[in-house]
């Protein structure tokens, strides 16, 4: 099971491997560099959203925790990501098969919309 898949689909994740492997003399990027670019991303969405930041600490800090909560559907590049009424991520997860070290996508799975 993988968080990040370089082989879906989609012009967002597309263009971050692209961007990746010129960076980076062709590495293909993995779960942990995806992720982390999806998480900077997500922070960066919260503080745009909250408008100015005040100065304020309490309240910066708090206006970014409930614009992250609020998120719904971010688009990254391991995938859209939402977050549920305790503010965990919901995101869908990608089953892969390696077969003489070439990865092969099987499915994916996505989490209910039930919000539980």
């Amino acid at each position: 099971m993988k968080q990040f898949d370089p082989l879906a689909e989609g012009n967002t994740t597309q263009k971050f491997v692209s961007e990746f492997a010129t960076l980076y003399d062709d590495l293909v990027p993995t779960d942990y560099e995806a992720l982390t670019w999806d998480s900077l991303n997500l922070v960066k969405e919260a503080i745009e959203n909250c408008g100015a930041i005040t100065g304020d600490l309490a309240k910066d800090r708090a206006c970014v925790k409930d614009a992250m909560a609020a998120t719904k559907d971010f688009p990254g590049v391991a995938g859209n990501i939402t977050f549920d009424s305790n503010g965990d991520p919901e995101k869908c997860v990608y089953f892969v098969e390696v077969v003489s070290g070439e990865r092969k996508p099987l499915k994916q799975a996505c989490p209910d919309s039930d919000d539980e």
